[in-house]
This record gives structure tokens, C-alpha cells and sequence, in this order.
């Protein structure tokens, strides 16, 4: 699938800013799909070609090298080459390796080098020691290999501008992003989940899962989504700043999505992303927003993508570069606020979006790929 540079990227962990390296961590092709979904959501998604894979998107890797050093990495150009023969270039920094940063610190922490918490420092690098030396840390560290089975990508074929002039944009538009349209129910039914852990005596994170068509306009090729319904997250297990779903709870998403698929009219649904509340004040600790002699002029909100949030949407969301996540929280001073982020440089970025009053497209035609997630 890839065109590797002279050697193999790794990361070089050390446990001080300016101390030794003290381990190396290989940067799997398992590593690397979220940051070619990217390239293959810009190279073939977007632009008229839902049908072909991410497992046949062509890419070849560019480390940036620092000047005058010949492994360290400012950071890694990816480019994908489309079904149209135009290639799509896209820079990713040292940040989006940060799971992979963070998987090495365990294997510290594990080792007695790091204490939870610690602050560890990392270098994207090319690694260039021997190749048999790399394929045996390879061979021990995954005895066996898993073959996937591409689901085959459900898309209705939908034009574009007809939406886009009914709906309201919510949001900064300047980036260019995918089109993300809201019906207006769907929006007002995840917000309310999303908000329902805050009439509780002491408030936690609850929300729900947003549904709805993947969609490829027949006119421009540009790729996009609209959220129709959300399903509330039952049974979750809900704490002040964490919301963890329950085998109860997949079980209720299962089903109620189930449904909907079964329905001609709602066949192509899918999850497309998740919202939930970050019901708690912006100030974290023991004093409280209203002690603060900033508290009447303060743009601090609750409303930012945790570490969870990021490492639960690689894990739930992996291969589905569309994906986005939909945060509900406070002002300093009790309003409410809220923001919308999808996948940009391997890490979740605000958004724009759109909310149209209602989805009822005449005879919409289900179309089924041969690609896959």
C-alpha cells in the first residue's frame, strides 16, 4: 500500500527534554491508516470515487527532515494518488503520533522509568538500523497477523447544492471540510442527551450517538454526511468528566440501528460520531468560576476534545475519517455552549456544520461500493 522512506518511522522516547533516548517505538502500518483514511477521504472520497478502499489508495511517505539532521522529523507528508491519477499531499506533524507516544510510555511505566503522569518527550524519526534487526522486533512484538474484511461502503448518491441552500451553517466554514448537515431534530434530540447529565444532583457526562447516510454528490463528487437521528447512550457508566459505554449500551445502539437498516427508507444508516455533555464549569480544582475576579468577562468554556475523546474516536472510529465528535458544555457563567470537530492531522480539530429542517430527499438511491472501512 505504501512507498516506505529509507528505513522505518519510529519514535525516540526520553524521559527528560534534553536526556537520552531511552527507547525506540516502531510506527506500525496499523499506526499509520487514521492518517491515510485523510488522504483517501481527500484523494477518492471527495471527490467522486466512494467506491474504492482505503486498502487500494496508493501512498507514498515523505519524512521532513530537520536541517541538518538525517532521522529527526518535523514531521511526515503522505500523498495519495486518487482513481484520477491526481495526487492529494497532506502534512502531518509530530503531534499525530501522540498515541503512539503515549502506547511507548506505558512500556516505561511498566519498566519503572515513568510514574503515571510523568511528562515523557518524543522525536518522530526515521529509524535506520539494520533491516533484520527491525523485523525481529517486529516478528516478537506481533506473533500473529489479522487479515480485515472490508464492510462494502453503503452511500446514497444525493445532490449537494439543493441541501446547502436550505440549511443554516452553524460555525466557522473557512477550513475546507466535508459537508456535515444536522436535521434540526437530530440536533436538538443529541443536545438533549448530551445535557440530561446536568439535572442530575452532581452533574456527569452523558450524550448519544449521532445516525445517519454517508453521501456522494453525483454533480460536484464531494463526499458528505447528514446526522438524521442520535441514539441515546442507556446504561453508560457516567462519572463528572468521563462517560464509558456499557455492554448494555452497545447492545441498545445495536439494536436500535438495526432497526433503521431495516427499513428501506433508512437502510444507509450508520454511526456517524457521538455527542455527549461536558456538564462541569470550565475551572477545574477546588475554586469555584464565580470567585474568579475575571468571572464577569470570561470566554472560558467546557467545550474541548479530551484525551479520551481522541483516543475513543481512533479506537471506535478507525478507517471512518468522517467521523466527528460533538461536545455540549458551560460558559464560566452557566450558558451553554457547544462546538463540533472531525479528524484533521490525526487529531480531532473545531468544525463548521450545517442544519437543514428536516431530510426527505425524493427517491434517494442507496448505492453499495466495492470499498470499505
Amino acid at each position: 500500500m505504501s512507498t516506505s522512506p529509507n528505513g522505518t518511522l519510529a519514535l525516540a522516547l526520553r524521559t527528560k527534554a534534553d536526556g537520552p533516548v531511552v527507547l525506540r517505538e516502531s510506527v506500525t502500518e496499523g499506526d499509520l491508516f487514521d492518517l491515510y483514511g485523510e488522504v483517501w477521504l481527500a484523494a477518492c472520497l471527495r471527490k467522486g470515487h466512494p467506491g474504492v478502499p482505503l486498502d487500494e489508495l496508493r501512498v507514498r511517505l515523505v519524512p521532513v527532515l530537520e536541517k541538518g539532521q538525517d532521522s529527526v522529523c518535523l514531521g511526515l507528508i503522505i500523498e495519495g494518488v486518487g482513481p484520477d491519477g491526481a495526487t492529494s499531499r497532506h502534512v502531518f506533524p509530530p503531534a499525530a503520533f501522540e498515541d503512539v507516544a503515549w502506547r511507548a510510555s506505558q512500556k516505561l511505566i511498566r519498566d519503572g522509568q515513568l510514574k503515571s503522569g510523568d511528562l515523557y518527550y518524543y522525536d518522530v524519526i526515521v529509524d535506520r538500523r539494520p533491516v533484520a534487526e527491525l523485523a525481529m522486533r517486529r516478528q516478537a512484538a506481533a506473533p500473529f497477523t489479522v487479515t480485515a474484511k472490508p464492510t462494502p461502503l453503503a452511500y446514497l448518491t444525493l445532490p449537494l447544492a439543493p441541501l446547502a441552500e436550505r440549511a443554516e451553517a452553524i460555525g466557522d466554514m473557512g477550513e475546507p471540510w466535508s459537508p456535515v448537515f444536522y436535521t434540526r431534530a437530530a440536533l436538538e434530540k443529541a443536545e438533549r442527551f448530551a445535557r440530561r447529565g446536568a439535572l442530575a444532583a452532581h452533574p456527569v457526562e452523558t450524550g448519544g450517538v449521532l445516525v445517519g447516510p454517508l453521501c456522494s454528490c453525483p454533480d460536484t463528487g464531494e463526499f458528505f454526511l447528514v446526522v438524521c437521528d442520535a441514539i441515546e447512550l442507556l446504561e453508560a457508566e457516567s462519572t463528572e468528566y468521563s462517560l464509558t459505554y456499557s455492554g448494555a449500551t452497545w447492545t441498545h445502539v445495536q439494536r436500535t440501528l438495526g432497526a433503521l437498516q431495516a427499513d428501506p427508507t433508512t437502510a444507509c444508516y450508520r454511526i456517524l460520531g457521538q455527542a455527549h455533555g461536558h456538564n462541569f464549569s470550565p475551572h477545574f480544582g477546588e475554586k469555584k468560576c464565580e470567585d474568579c475576579d475575571q468571572f464577569a468577562t470570561c470566554t472560558l468554556t467546557s467545550v474541548f476534545p479530551s484525551v479520551s475523546d481522541r483516543r475513543w474516536t481512533r479506537a471506535v472510529f478507525a478507517r471512518q475519517p468522517w467521523a466527528v465528535c460533538h461536545i455540549f458544555g458551560l460558559t464560566a457563567r452557566g450558558g451553554h455552549a457547544q462546538a463540533l470537530y472531525g479528524i484533521r492531522q490525526g487529531a480531532l480539530a473545531e468544525r463548521g456544520y450545517y442544519v437543514l429542517p428536516d431530510f426527505a430527499p425524493a427517491g434517494p438511491t442507496p448505492r453499495v461500493g466495492v470499498g470499505g472501512t
